[in-house]
């Protein structure tokens, strides 16, 4: 679904493809699903 709400808002492939990147690291820094993460694991990933 994410994937098809990108492309409805008209993003370039090249940004979808970052975004999809940026989740991927962000779920392999928690080796978590990243639905299973919330508020709090986002503000410690950039802290």
């Amino acid at each position: 679904m994410m994937m098809e709400d990108r492309q409805l808002h008209g993003l370039a492939e090249r940004t979808r493809q970052s975004y999809a990147d940026a989740v991927k690291k962000f779920s392999e820094h928690f080796r978590q699903s990243p639905d299973t993460l919330d508020e709090e694991d986002i503000r410690n990933f950039f802290i």
